[in-house]
């Protein structure tokens, strides 16, 4: 972690913290029905992790987005085991452990959704590539291509999809997203990263735009609530409010001072590393906390209980979190090892070879 840290700003990853805690509020609210009315929609997450991709990775190569790749295949395989384990652990007296190998389907939770590990995981094989065009295209023309894209894609869901099923599958919509948002997020650290940085006024202009855009949230919100208003024109308003939150939250952090005490600033990219797994794990910490600790009837109209659950639920995130990232890393280093020592030995050969003839 160390060696990471020298070329990281710590003041950045907490926007990863921002957007993973965005992530974990929705999935409790939705599955929460009697907090569904009061409890805010702050769709940004997802975005935000998009968007904060773009910003930190324009200068990727192929061999970090290789081994990219390779860290999410680890991850992705770990969790469908614990998935495994754990859904037929509750579930044994009642399914047949071989169906999902009969059906080819992986059994899952109703909360269970790695379509954003998918799509990130396809397209950080093509990050250097992106990177590439998006420097050498004009930055108002890539803007607008950006804005319009948006504006498409999400006129397109909106109209045609609204189910659930639609978020849990891996499908072009999703690719094109993040591709976009992706793009947007290396546009913005190749034209701006260095006129905002420790600027005082681009940090106040992003706080204002962080609270109006939450204060809208919160307000749409209400209104789908209470007058069930789902029409296009409030929608779209909306996704146009969750990317100015999105880029307010990026500008904000990259604009303040990085933190000098390296302790500090070591702990804030330690939790910028642990945020994977906690996307990874937060279903499995929900399962584990609806199941064992908070399954009173009794106590469900309680704000004291919702509370209580939200923080173990978000606790537990992490804490699985910690111990998976630590697993998949260790297993990292080991395919790395085995990976570079088969090279050397490979040169070798081919210089032996070579002195041979």
């Amino acid at each position: 972690m160390n060696q990471k840290n020298n070329f990281r700003n710590g003041c950045i990853e907490l926007v990863r913290l921002i957007a993973i805690t965005s992530v974990l509020l929705c999935h409790f609210r939705s599955h929460e029905p009697l907090i569904v009315g009061y409890w805010p929609d702050f769709e940004f997450g997802v975005t935000l992790f998009m968007l904060i991709s773009g910003f930190c990775n324009y200068k990727s190569t192929k061999t970090r987005s290789g081994k990219f790749f390779i860290k999410i295949l680890i991850y992705t395989f770990y969790a469908i085991l614990i998935q495994l384990i754990l859904y037929y652990g509750l579930h044994w007296t009642d399914v047949n452990p071989f169906a999902w190998i009969i059906n080819f389907e992986i059994p899952s939770f109703d909360y269970t959704s790695y379509w954003y590990v998918y799509v990130y995981a396809f397209v950080s094989i093509f990050f250097p590539i992106i990177n590439k065009y998006v420097a050498k295209i004009n930055k108002w023309i890539l803007f607008v291509v950006c804005c319009v894209s948006l504006l498409c894609l999400f006129s397109w869901k909106i109209c045609f999809f609204t189910g659930r099923w639609f978020y849990n599958l891996f499908n072009i919509w999703q690719i094109c997203l993040f591709v976009t948002v992706y793009s947007l997020g290396v546009w913005f650290a190749i034209n701006y990263k260095e006129k905002i940085s420790c600027n005082k006024k681009a940090t106040w202009i992003s706080l204002g735009l962080i609270i109006v855009s939450c204060l809208w949230m919160v307000f749409y919100s209400t209104i789908t609530k209470i007058f069930d208003q789902n029409q296009i024109r409030y929608s779209l308003f909306n996704v146009f409010m969750i990317f100015v939150c999105d880029f307010g939250f990026l500008t904000f952090f990259a604009s303040i001072k990085p933190v000098k005490i390296k302790w500090i600033n070591d702990i804030f990219c330690y939790i910028g590393w642990i945020v994977l797994g906690i996307y990874l794990m937060h279903t499995f910490a929900f399962v584990i906390v609806g199941h064992l600790f908070f399954n009173d009837p009794v106590s469900t109209y309680s704000c004291g209980y919702f509370l209580g659950k939200f923080l173990s639920f978000f606790l537990g995130s992490i804490i699985l979190s910690i111990i998976m990232t630590h697993f998949v890393h260790l297993h990292e280093k080991l395919i790395f090892k085995f990976y570079n020592n088969y090279k050397e030995k490979k040169a070798k050969l081919v210089n032996n070879n070579k002195q041979e003839k």
